[in-house]
């Protein structure tokens, strides 16, 4: 996890790199007709103690995500279905508070899956909004501070209301400048591992 105060305003950003398999693909029209692809992946997740599902055995730590892009078809460009990609993209919100995952096809650079396992790229996420809150999570069998969740609002895609994102920091990876004392509203740029929600939320959670 890495986060830091902004001073310039500028626009809300919320982006996303994996790497994946392209499978499971569904064709949609956008609302004045515009052709999409979208593809189901399963994303494993980390929890907050940096374990994925691997190792328990469990699938509730699975995250199926619909990522999103124009079919560029017609122009020549067509990605391959079940082959293995590094992906940049956007998040975004409808208007129905719907999570966008959206990519340029343009942009996907081909891999395989022995790349990406040896050196894999799991969900980033990287951001720039504004500090609604800063909760603590204690140890409560030592007493004291463990880790930090920041709550930062962005509004970015078609929803007014924006996106939440959460981000769970390390006492040692807190910023001096926000451990004990922040201004709501104040401007901050991160980036992070999307981890397990662990609770059943949908928020974004990120470490």
């Amino acid at each position: 996890m890495g986060l830091e105060l902004v001073e310039e305003l500028g626009a809300d950003e919320l982006h996303f790199r994996v790497g994946v398999r392209l499978d499971n693909k569904h064709d949609w029209s956008g609302p004045v007709g515009e052709a999409y692809h979208s593809y189901l992946v399963k994303i494993k997740l980390q929890n907050r103690r940096g374990e994925t599902s691997d190792g328990a055995g469990r699938d509730n730590n699975v995250k199926i995500i619909a990522l999103s892009a124009p079919c560029l078809c017609d122009f020549g460009n067509k990605l391959t279905l079940n082959d293995w990609y590094t992906i940049c993209g956007r998040i975004g919100s409808d208007f129905n508070g719907i999570i966008e995952w959206v990519f340029n096809p343009l942009m996907a650079k081909r891999s395989s899956q022995i790349q990406l396992a040896l050196n894999p790229v799991p969900l980033t996420i990287a951001g720039r909004g504004s500090i609604r809150l800063i909760e603590e999570i204690w140890d409560r069998n030592v007493g004291q501070i463990e880790n930090y969740e920041v709550v930062v609002e962005h509004v970015v895609g078609e929803n007014p209301f924006g996106i939440v994102v959460r981000l769970v920091v390390a006492r040692d990876k807190m910023p001096p400048t926000l451990d004990g004392t922040y201004v709501p509203g104040s401007r901050i740029a991160f980036h992070g591992i999307l981890i397990d929600s662990e609770d059943g939320e949908e928020d974004i959670r990120v470490q």
